[in-house]
């Protein structure tokens, strides 16, 4: 061919390119018929693998298929990607399939074991399933030993854990307090809605498995199970035990007759008061029935409990009716009369001594 200026020749691989009388050398291009050959390559929308060769054949230009083994020319050189990775048509790179659960594994085991794989928040097997078939580009799934994904590897959750779907991780039962063994020790303290048909609703409402306390130790509290002595008794409200104090000693105090009724205070209603208490308390030694102020005390001899502030109460002197009219020497004047001085005396709900009959007579002091 001649240049323009002397004849020259073009070597193969090269070819006489007429447009400036050079020689032109072709550059590498994607070798499509290995890569259809190996089945390993990813066509996105427009990007196929026919498109590639549309272009190449539309191409004026010569250019050289990449050997077999580097099929794809990636704008610099041919490559190879490495194997189980897949040729990406659209940028010409290696792409490695995603990992996914597989959700066929968790089925089985769940079916094997009802409730042994956890949904929550929506995240269930189906959608899971639903995610994994819309993905547009190759995958491998975890092994049945290792069936979930967790994001960086295949695990298997062990022997009483659950896989939970919402977290891709494997989920460890937390206590919860034994409902039935409180049951059975009939020392428990019930207040408003903390009773144990309660309790046992919410544990069972929980959207996580829970593990009973063990019944020797059947509370759980602050993250702990712990057991109650006897003589102590489950506090359900503030999940701790109840060590019960002295308390009035109303069978005691009844069997005394050491008692003023005032009111609505009275011996019925300290005994309902105390009944209705839910926080049960020891009562005082007979010898000293009375709990107050922070101790259990008995009133002196001779001496009364006002049931209206627990004090003890003095009987006072009051004229002797019966020895003042034997006298036959006393004088009524307007309502100043024997009979009053009896009905005042037999209505007044305090107790009281009568003067002696030698002296019969109250004066005050």
């Amino acid at each position: 061919m001649y240049n323009g200026t002397q004849c020259i020749a073009c070597n193969p691989p090269t070819y006489y390119l007429f447009l400036n009388r050079t020689c032109y050398t072709p550059s590498s291009c994607t070798n499509v018929n290995a890569l259809r050959a190996s089945g390993t390559f990813i066509d996105i929308g427009s990007y196929t693998l026919t498109a590639v060769q549309n272009n190449i054949s539309s191409n004026p230009y010569p250019c050289t298929p990449c050997p077999s083994n580097t099929p794809i020319f990636d704008g610099l050189k041919c490559i190879a990607c490495p194997v189980g990775t897949y040729y990406v048509i659209k940028n010409n790179t290696c792409y490695t399939p995603v990992t996914f659960t597989n959700v066929g594994a968790l089925t089985t085991i769940n079916q094997v074991n009802p409730g042994t794989v956890i949904s929550y928040q929506g995240v269930t097997l189906t959608t899971i399933t639903n995610q994994i078939n819309a993905f547009p580009y190759p995958k491998q799934y975890c092994p049945t030993a290792t069936p979930l994904y967790n994001g960086v590897s295949c695990i298997a959750c062990p022997t009483g854990t659950y896989y939970l779907l919402s977290t891709s991780a494997c989920y460890l039962p937390q206590n919860a307090t034994n409902t039935n063994a409180i049951g059975a020790t009939n020392r428990y303290i019930q207040v408003n809605n903390w009773t144990l048909a309660n309790i046992a609703a919410q544990i069972a409402a929980q959207p996580f498995p829970t593990t009973p306390c063990p019944s020797s130790i059947p509370l759980l509290s602050a993250g702990t199970c712990i057991p109650c002595p006897v003589g102590q008794y489950y506090d359900l409200k503030n999940s701790t035990c109840y060590s019960p104090g002295y308390g009035m000693n109303v069978p005691a105090l009844i069997a005394s007759g050491k008692y003023v009724n005032i009111g609505s205070s009275t011996i019925s209603a300290l005994n309902a008061s105390i009944a209705a208490n839910p926080f049960p308390h020891k009562p005082c030694p007979a010898a000293t029935p009375l709990f107050i102020g922070g101790a259990c005390i008995a009133c002196p001899v001779g001496t009364y409990v006002l049931l209206s502030n627990f004090t003890c109460y003095q009987p006072k002197n009051v004229t002797n009716v019966t020895a003042l009219n034997a006298t036959h020497r006393y004088v009524n004047i307007g309502s100043y009369t024997l009979a009053n001085i009896a009905h005042n005396i037999s209505s007044s709900i305090y107790p009281y001594v009568q003067c002696s009959t030698s002296a019969p007579l109250f004066n005050g002091s």
